[in-house]
């Protein structure tokens, strides 16, 4: 009896190595298949909570979201204030478009790792996908805070400020992305459309041709120009 114990915690060990090793590799598929191996075989090893958490992670990459879902879900039934479980559900459940769980668990997370930058800006756009837009606005401006150098943070705050009406703001949050990133079409294009709110179309036409000329076949700055100046670019 002994021997196979000792057998079987061989072979867990073995899978449990594997996995983590592939994982490094990028060898997602089959990670996932030693990681399965090594749970069902673990018994109560100490591991089993960490690798339920690595399961999802590798789960969401292949796109199994239900199961990756389901992964984190039995990780936080054995440590429910496990910070990398928090925000590996919220991950997937944002990419499943279960907004209002996707906000409850950034929430969870963001109490226990209260400066992640990162998470607050994908509080957001899970908010912004609910219509709370006044909430969203609240959630970027913390992700600002934490990653003043992150173009795409002060992107997305402006575009919740453009939705509140709040264009002076916006367009701060704009043109600080664009010092950043100056190569941003998009950022142009949005920017653009927040001086034509104004009424200072000049100004508009001259961010709508920098976009247009760093990328002529965007469709979001197509679109923003179409939407703008009624007709193609």
């Amino acid at each position: 009896e002994h021997s196979q114990k000792a057998a079987a915690a061989g072979y867990a060990e073995a899978e449990y190595a594997l996995g983590f090793e592939y994982d490094a590799e990028g060898r997602t598929d089959a990670a996932i298949a030693h990681y399965w191996r090594f749970l069902a075989a673990a018994g109560d090893d100490y591991r089993v909570p960490v690798t339920w958490v690595r399961l999802g992670r590798a789960l969401e990459k292949q796109r199994q979201y239900a199961d990756g879902e389901a992964a984190y879900w039995q990780a936080l039934t054995m440590l429910p204030k496990d910070a990398e479980a928090h925000a590996g559900l919220a991950d997937v459940l944002l990419d499943e478009g279960k907004f209002a769980e996707a906000v409850d668990e950034y929430r969870q997370y963001l109490r226990l790792v209260p400066n992640n930058g990162l998470a607050y800006g994908n509080l957001g756009r899970a908010l912004i996908s609910l219509d709370r837009v006044e909430e969203a606005a609240q959630a970027f401006e913390q992700a600002v805070r934490r990653l003043p150098n992150n173009p795409d943070a002060r992107m997305n705050l402006g575009l919740a400020l453009s939705s509140l009406g709040r264009l002076d703001a916006a367009i701060e949050q704009y043109r600080a992305g664009l010092r950043l990133a100056p190569g941003n079409a998009v950022m142009h294009s949005v920017l653009g459309v927040a001086l034509a709110a104004q009424g200072k179309r000049e100004d508009a036409m001259a961010e709508f041709k920098q976009a247009l000329t760093l990328d002529p076949k965007n469709p979001a700055v197509q679109e923003d120009f179409a939407m703008t100046f009624g007709r193609k670019p």
